[in-house]
């Protein structure tokens, strides 16, 4: 469940189970890329985009937004097909695999392609200002907010051609380790925009928790997070479901989808039932 299947001009299809890792690796070796990616490398395909990780651009969409075909175990242990413009397609890829296992992934990859990046420090009453034109000003924008110290920590980054890049350099390993340490004893939010479904803007505000929710950490209550409409990101950890403020437009259609995928709740969890309203 770890393979590249076909590749196709920019079509690639690969098994569920590929890790983000040896897919980007082995697509570099045809010179292909993922349009989008996380900060984390080690997942796999099948899980990302069950919670459409998005890393961080208005320029391009989630990772669930480049898949064209996708095949999967359902509840009945039957096999099951959805294609890019079949009704309910959005939801079967980014389904939190409530309703199935997902056994191949058919996606759309881009040339390759190497970042180069930039980072500033900036208050957070500045960044709020200026967010738009700052998200413009890069094809990815990853931000940190530290509510402590009211600052943010900005990474722009530029697309530049493999064609006309040199190899990229390998990090300072001692430099990174000592941020590891630093940052993983501070509490941070990361802030970022996706486009979703290659429409519209949303900003994703990303809790980062050290496994505490961020109200009992900080003290930052979600009415600070509420203007800029936040939707937690299912891919990292979230508090429990009496504490999660969901802003899902079309989380009743998804609910439909679901019980009509698995009407018996068999990929559910107690979790999953509470944080969503599911019922069987």
């Amino acid at each position: 469940m770890n393979r590249v299947l076909d590749v196709t001009g920019k079509l690639v299809t690969v098994q569920g189970g590929i890790t983000l890792l040896k897919l980007t690796r082995d697509l570099a070796k045809r010179g292909l890329a993922l349009p989008n990616l996380g900060s984390y490398a080690e997942q796999s395909l099948a899980g990302a985009i069950a919670t459409a990780t998005h890393g961080g651009s208005i320029r391009t969409g989630t990772l669930a937004d480049v898949v064209t075909q996708i095949r999967w175990v359902n509840a009945a242990g039957e096999a099951a097909l959805s294609r890019r413009g079949d009704e309910g397609f959005g939801g079967v890829v980014a389904a939190l695999r409530l309703w199935g296992i997902v056994t191949e992934i058919t996606l759309e990859a881009v040339p390759l392609f190497y970042l180069r990046a930039e980072s500033s420090i900036v208050s957070f009453t500045e960044f709020v200002q200026d967010f738009i034109r700052m998200q413009e000003s890069a094809d990815f924008v990853d931000a940190r907010w530290f509510p402590q110290v009211g600052l943010v920590e900005i990474m722009r980054m530029t697309r530049v051609a493999a064609s006309e890049s040199e190899k990229p350099t390998q990090p300072i390993t001692k430099v990174t380790q000592a941020r590891r340490r630093w940052v993983s004893t501070v509490f941070r939010l990361m802030l970022r925009a996706a486009a979703m479904g290659g429409r519209s803007v949303n900003v994703a505000l990303v809790r980062k928790l050290l496994g505490t929710s961020y109200q009992d950490r900080t003290g930052v209550g979600h009415e600070v997070l509420a203007p800029f409409g936040p939707r937690y990101h299912f891919g990292k950890i979230l508090p429990g479901p009496d504490k999660v403020e969901l802003n899902l437009p079309r989380l009743d259609d998804f609910r439909r989808l679901r019980k009509s995928h698995d009407p018996e709740g068999l990929f559910s969890s107690d979790y999953a039932t509470r944080l969503l309203g599911l019922t069987s």
